[in-house]
């Protein structure tokens, strides 16, 4: 099989919620380490389902620093997040509800310490959103170019500028179902 996000047979069954798989693929020398084009290990992809077992089997071997908070602030410094952000991740809620829309309804933010690095076409990005209602192809991502959130649709391959973290988080119902209807494109 081939896989387009350049992922990994272990990721693989990370996002297929195969723990057996996962714990084998690793006891025959699977790197757990290698991300996949957008950033996904299999950690993350544990953590993003839900999957708290997988989550700590594979975060206990996963290098310590990847999961202490001081080294997390030292990579992403130079992301230039906004405080408020920062603030955000780190205390929630990370489950955004707007049920009064019709397209999107919900989207989960991930976590600061799990905030995923990602390069698009030589674009250093972070990966901000774990899950999305009904639309799984779609990335919410910080830009620090231009201190601002854009998204990316990977069905089309399509980047395009959303919002500032203060508008977006203000009624992010608004902008994940303007996302989805194309009002943001350029």
């Amino acid at each position: 099989m081939v896989f387009p996000y350049a992922s990994t047979p272990v990721t693989e069954a990370a996002r297929h919620n195969d723990f057996p798989m996962v714990r084998w693929l690793v006891e025959q020398g699977a790197d757990i380490t290698i991300p996949d084009k957008y950033g996904d290990r299999p950690y993350t992809v544990a953590v993003q389902n839900k999957n708290q077992e997988m989550a700590a089997y594979l975060k206990a071997l996963e290098p310590e620093e990847w999961h202490n908070e001081q080294e997390k602030a030292r990579q992403l410094m130079p992301y230039k997040l906004p405080a408020k952000l920062v603030e955000y991740l780190k205390t929630g809620p990370l489950r955004l509800e707007f049920p009064e829309w019709e397209l999107v309804k919900w989207a989960e933010l991930y976590p600061y310490m799990n905030v995923q690095e990602m390069t698009w076409k030589r674009k250093k990005l972070l990966s901000l959103m774990a899950k999305m209602d009904n639309y799984s192809d779609y990335l919410l991502l910080w830009s620090p170019r231009d201190k601002k959130l854009w998204y990316l649709d990977i069905e089309h391959e399509e980047f395009h500028p959303l919002a500032k973290w203060e508008a977006f988080i203000a009624d992010p119902g608004k902008y994940l179902n303007g996302m989805i209807e194309g009002e943001f494109e350029e």
